[in-house]
């Protein structure tokens, strides 16, 4: 078992199969500056109408974030979306989130 510890990891680089080492996540403040702004270095959560959403800011600079929703049992499966398709998964949000704050 190899254990690769996250962002900062001193392993990743020597064990990945991908030619990037660095994660996507370190590349947050220019391209997401508004987001990386708000969390100020460290977590925001926001709640509300049975919905989540939670940014954390890692330790290399790059940003976490998590959405949570109220769905029906088997959603994920019967939602139509491909989850390795960006373009839908940010056009379920957008429909999804669209009275939350644009950041």
């Amino acid at each position: 078992m190899i254990g690769v510890d996250g962002a900062n990891s001193a392993i990743r680089p020597l064990v990945t199969l991908s030619d990037r080492s660095t994660p996507a996540s370190a590349r947050a403040a220019r391209h997401a500056p508004r987001l990386h702004a708000l969390t100020q270095g460290g977590k925001v959560f926001g709640l509300g109408n049975s919905q989540t959403r939670i940014s954390s800011v890692k330790g290399d600079g790059g940003l976490s974030f998590y959405t949570g929703c109220r769905t029906v049992e088997y959603w994920v499966r019967d939602s139509g979306i491909n989850f390795t398709n960006a373009a839908q998964v940010l056009a379920w949000f957008r429909q999804e989130y669209t009275e939350w704050n644009e950041v």
